[in-house]
């Protein structure tokens, strides 16, 4: 029974090693997405992750914080608000539910500083899974342990072999020697979070995104989270 037991645990340590190692692998020599669906690894991707974060970690005691998805970051434009002499800043990423939210006011709210926080809210997000903005914040931002309590939360195979491929290029600095393009095909990224995009006008046909039988309650749960962590610090919302 003891040499069973050992057995076990040396096959599953050594299991553990070898899909680590393949998930680098893997990651690093495939050059296309579908050859690899479960591993996706984008940094500087769609929405100016990157550059926003490295301007929320020199950001100081701003009036204004907002959080959400897409819609705020291209939605709250900074520069209006400086004319009305308020210091705006957009912490938007690309379909950000309230769990990633609450991990980014949990990492950021206290050296940021901000006396109000919007907080913008789109019904299909509380029915989201959270993987797409995971995935954003795993390659865009520095990890930590509440990079790793965001991934176990969210508990997708294809978040998990991000995050573990994402600690080695961390580890081996390709976040220190990046340096994203401010200026995206038709998307401009303005300081302090927003993301200017070229005028275009509606030609399609109108259709429901979302429905509520798709609501997700541990969603619910983290706005709510969110909302009392925002209260104990006396932050207007």
């Amino acid at each position: 029974m003891e040499q069973f037991l050992k057995n076990g645990i040396l096959f599953a340590l050594f299991t553990a090693i070898g899909y680590i190692a393949l998930t680098i692998v893997w990651g690093s020599v495939m050059p296309y997405n579908y050859l690899r669906p479960n591993l996706n690894y984008r940094m500087g991707s769609y929405g100016h992750m990157f550059s926003r974060v490295q301007e929320a970690e020199k950001a100081r005691q701003v009036d204004v914080l907002v959080m959400g998805s897409s819609h705020a970051y291209r939605g709250f434009d900074p520069r209006i608000f400086e004319t009305a002499g308020i210091d705006l800043f957009n912490f938007g990423s690309s379909s950000q539910t309230p769990l990633q939210s609450k991990v980014l006011l949990e990492r950021y709210i206290d050296s940021i500083g901000a006396g109000t926080v919007i907080l913008e809210v789109y019904p299909a997000l509380f029915g989201s899974d959270g993987v797409e903005s995971t995935l954003d914040l795993i390659a865009n931002t520095p990890i930590d342990c509440s990079t790793f309590e965001l991934v176990r939360k969210v508990n997708h195979i294809k978040t998990w072999n991000t995050f573990i491929y994402g600690i080695v290029m961390e580890c081996i600095g390709k976040r220190e020697a990046f340096e994203e393009k401010a200026q995206k095909k038709e998307d401009l990224y303005i300081s302090n979070g927003y993301v200017e995009k070229e005028l275009s006008y509606f030609d399609g046909e109108m259709k429901d995104s979302y429905s509520l039988s798709e609501f997700n309650p541990e969603q619910f749960q983290y706005f709510e989270e969110t909302l009392h962590l925002l209260k104990e610090r006396g932050t207007e919302v």
